[in-house]
């Protein structure tokens, strides 16, 4: 029914009474409206005017907005086309007789409880090729609605629409008899035509129980009867229709839900409900998106299926969750699937997470350590897919080299790989430390404990799939306050290879044995001190003592490793005989070894003046002295070597 109110200006608003959605009965009877507003069941009350304000008669094509509890999920607009011989024109020639408006809305009312709703409006033009247009719509009917719930309504989006004349589930056309059921068709009566001034339909509304919509061929179709001796036509066209929780792809998303705007197609936002795997990256839309239980049957038995759990991957951690449109969540360069390479949705030992860049933190992008040089690309231009962003991608510059990306310290030599690779481009650079080599230069000292680390880099998720520092294989500085040159195989330039002087590599220069003081004249030395050409500071390097007579040569030429530098190392002019580089006096005659070889070359030189360290009776002449005073420096020295004091000189890093 409907209460007719006079407004103070005389104009006439009509607002229903008594109007309802109309439940269409499954056995294909009619819901009929009536021609009086007043007394029309099928008729509820307009939305507000598109011009607030404005005065009757309201004959604009959108006078009146949707109700306002109906929200827009979906619209499509599609041109009536019809052969020529359906409307008075040339056979065999299409021509357009006006428009269809398909909607699906959503009732957020209480009564409407956010079903959905398939909204229908016939526009038609008055004129076709230059004439009026005498196509007339006598049934609009939609498809697809079996198994569902179906109420019919209408309202006016103009005063000029023409309303609904009645409703029914059924094919049973307009003159064709007795209406049947047909639980897939709900066919709605009106008589839109130009020549008896119905041009336009008001929204013929269908709401439903079906959870989700989707675009198909032939959803729906409009009748023309024939009234006016035009022909029997029955025109197609594809348009939104309901759809039950099916999972077509079996990834554990209704296909509903993958095609949200339910139009058929793959749009920003949106899942492909035929690919299980939309971006090809190797892992399932459900499992990117945290689905961890399939889609139910929703009919049984019957014709509808819901996920297949025989292909169905639930996520193992649906706390985490990928891109199911982009095929590098993380722009990092490695695809999800290969990141997650059991693709269960879990980051489990031995792989790198695709949904952080850097999976360990260490400082390095998962694709910099892996060796990836080059970013994923976009697998459709500008279409809604995605590979990496370029502008978030560290390419690597060395992929020959690669490191562990859910390993903090991949050569466990206390030094996090993003400490060691400093500019995080997966090169070896100068200034630099290899993160994949715990000896970047070949010393035989690990990095770290060339740099002074004590502690291993701790494990990052106690017995997760991270790692860290392996305390089996570190070997912790037992003296940070002194470094050497991790770099350089010879950091003090003596000759001696830096491990060769730190024999035991614990980074401290260890002078006792058992108790037993080793700093004494004629004794064998256990270490030098690597950081210090002259260790016992008797004036001749530890090289030249040792009988070293060539540098160690530079490992890599041009590259970031050193050797000795030649312009430093003094080479041993007599291999032959060697002297202490722990004692300042090699052979006890209370002359530092570096007075009696003055020019520190290791040749005993008596025309040049020299005594000999190894002989303490040596002597340059005839009338040589037996034996010459140390400066008061020198003899607190080997005062201390002979008491047998364990005395470690400092080192410091070398520029």
């Amino acid at each position: 029914m409907r209460l007719v109110i006079a407004t103070l200006l005389g104009a006439v608003v009509t607002t229903p009474a008594l109007a309802a959605w109309q439940s269409l009965p499954t056995t294909g009877a009619t819901v009929n409206g009536s021609s009086i507003e007043f007394f029309d069941p099928l008729k509820i009350g307009e939305g507000p005017l598109s011009v607030p304000g404005s005065q009757p008669p309201h004959n604009a094509l959108d006078a009146y907005q949707l109700p306002a509890q109906l929200s827009i999920v979906a619209q499509r607009v599609s041109n009536i086309v019809l052969d020529g011989s359906a409307i008075g024109q040339t056979a065999g020639v299409a021509y357009t007789a006006g428009t269809l408006r398909d909607y699906v809305l959503r009732d957020t009312s209480a009564s409407g409880a956010n079903r959905l709703v398939f909204a229908t409006r016939a526009i038609l033009n008055n004129t076709v090729a230059g004439t009026q247009n005498v196509y007339e719509i006598n049934n609009l009917l939609r498809k697809g609605f079996n198994g569902f719930a179906v109420e019919a309504a209408w309202t006016r989006g103009s005063d000029r629409d023409l309303r609904l004349y009645n409703a029914a589930r059924s094919a049973t056309l307009f003159g064709q008899g007795t209406r049947t059921y047909d639980p897939d068709t709900v066919l709605m009566q009106s008589d839109i035509n130009v020549s008896e001034g119905n041009p336009w339909s008001g929204w013929f509304f269908v709401r439903t129980n079906a959870p989700y919509c989707t675009t198909a061929p032939n959803s729906v179709q409009l009748y023309q009867a024939g009234e006016e001796g035009q022909p029997l036509v029955l025109e197609n066209f594809a348009g939104f229709r309901p759809l039950a929780a099916v999972d077509s792809d079996n990834d554990g998303i209704p296909d509903g839900v993958e095609d949200g705007n339910c139009n058929g197609v793959l749009d920003a936002g949106e899942t492909d409900p035929n690919n299980a795997d939309t971006d090809g990256d190797g892992l399932q839309d459900g499992t990117e998106l945290g689905i961890t239980t399939p889609v139910p049957d929703p009919d049984g038995g019957g014709p509808l299926s819901g996920t297949n759990v025989a292909l169905f991957v639930p996520d193992a951690d649906p706390s985490t969750t990928t891109n199911p449109r982009d095929r590098d969540s993380d722009d990092d360069g490695v695809a999800d699937g290969a990141e997650d390479g059991n693709a269960n949705g879990r980051l489990d030992a031995g792989e790198s997470n695709p949904n952080a860049r850097d999976t360990d933190g260490d400082g390095l992008q998962d694709g910099t350590e892996l060796g990836v040089t080059a970013p994923i690309a976009d697998p459709d231009g500008g279409g809604p897919l995605r590979g990496t962003n370029a502008a978030l991608f560290v390419a690597d510059v060395d992929p020959a080299t690669t490191t562990l990306p859910f390993d903090i310290d991949s050569d466990d030599d206390g030094l996090a790989d993003g400490v060691e690779d400093a500019n995080a481009n997966g090169r070896l650079d100068a200034g630099e430390t290899d993160p994949s080599k715990a000896d970047t230069d070949g010393d035989g000292l690990q990095d770290g404990t060339e740099l002074g680390v004590t502690t291993p880099v701790p494990d990052p998720d106690g017995g997760g799939p991270l790692l860290a520092t392996d305390p089996a294989l570190f070997v912790a500085d037992l003296d940070p306050e002194t470094t050497s040159d991790p770099l350089d195989l010879d950091s003090d330039d003596d000759g001696l290879g830096d491990g060769v002087e730190d024999a035991n590599a614990n980074g401290r220069l260890d002078v006792e044995e058992g108790g037993q003081a080793l700093l004494t004249a004629n004794t064998t030395p256990p270490e030098t001190d690597a950081v210090n050409a002259d260790t016992d500071g008797d004036g001749i390097q530890d090289g030249t003592e040792l009988g070293i007579t060539v540098p160690i040569a530079d490992p890599d030429g041009a590259g970031p490793l050193t050797g000795t530098d030649p312009g430093v190392f003094i080479p041993d002019a007599d291999p032959a005989t060697q002297t202490n580089p722990l004692a300042i006096d090699s052979d006890g005659d209370g002359i530092a070894d570096g007075i009696e070889d003055a020019n520190a070359n290791g040749a005993y030189e008596p025309d040049q003046g020299e005594y000999d360290p190894l002989d303490p009776g040596s002597a340059p002449g005839a009338a040589a002295p037996t034996q010459v005073p140390l400066p008061p420096w020198a003899l607190a020295l080997l005062a201390a070597a002979i008491a047998g004091v364990t005395q470690r000189r400092g080192r410091s890093r070398r520029d």
